[in-house]
């Protein structure tokens, strides 16, 4: 499901806001989605609480919101594995 959310966030320009709490998205999950958030210049929240995601996915979201496409403002990673 992940790489066709990805394709829907590298070529929508008008979603904002999207929410994906609690889908088991997981790191590998996010690595899927890394490239369309890195390239999305209109999402502004992202809501990952409860995917199963851990440092690794952390260092993926570091990434993500270093890209200077990235207008990701407002994140939520609750209830995560992330130390």
């Amino acid at each position: 499901h992940c790489k066709y959310i990805n394709h829907i966030l590298f070529h929508n320009k008008s979603l904002t806001h999207i929410n994906l709490s609690n889908n088991l998205i997981s790191n590998e999950g996010l690595k899927y989605l890394e490239y369309g958030l890195s390239n999305n210049n209109h999402l502004t929240h992202l809501n990952l609480f409860g995917n199963n995601i851990n440092d690794d996915g952390a260092f993926t979201l570091a990434r993500i919101l270093g890209n200077n496409k990235s207008k990701i403002t407002s994140i939520d990673i609750r209830c995560n594995n992330i130390t």
